[in-house]
């Protein structure tokens, strides 16, 4: 349903599986925080980033009983979690967010990641909420270096980031 957008299937659906398995005494924590995850999900594509944060903290609770701070699958739930705080104007949690995703990418993904120039861009974009222009212009440098590393020079993304940085 998700694929389809839509939305109000996809959430039912996976509240429903959420409850389920939250009745189960022997459920796999790890299927529940996944679960959980995904309706954060849902939420956070609807553009409903409140509602997004309360099952993504939820979902990291969970991850974080059988998962270590760094393991290599929490990036993902770490930069859209510090995306739904940046959309609310919570940029200090954002950034932290967006510092602990980029401290697994670099030690857990190949070199050349996009991902990695995603956060880097996230990153980014926070410093300039905060008007930390510096900080903001040194991770803008960041991302187009990695996008570098597979894209060519002229690719439209790395264009369009060159003029946004420009223009600060």
């Amino acid at each position: 349903y998700v694929g389809l957008s839509n939305w109000f299937e996809a959430l039912e659906y996976a509240l429903k599986a959420v409850e389920q398995l939250k009745k189960t005494i022997h459920a796999d924590v790890n299927t529940l925080a996944t679960f959980v995850h995904h309706v954060g999900h849902i939420y956070h594509l609807q553009d409903e980033p409140e509602y997004a944060l309360i099952y993504y903290e939820e979902a990291l609770q969970f991850y974080h009983t059988h998962l270590s701070e760094d393991d290599a699958s929490l990036p993902v739930i770490y930069h859209r979690t510090a995306n739904a705080y940046h959309q609310i104007g919570r940029y200090d949690e954002a950034l932290r967010l967006y510092e602990k995703t980029l401290e697994i990418e670099l030690k857990t993904l190949p070199d050349n990641a996009k991902t990695i120039a995603d956060t880097y861009w996230g990153l980014f974009t926070v410093y300039i909420a905060l008007k930390k222009i510096d900080e903001a212009l040194i991770s803008a440098e960041l991302t187009i270096d990695q996008l570098q590393k597979t894209l060519p020079y002229n690719h439209p993304q790395i264009v369009q980031y060159r003029i946004l940085i420009e223009a600060i």
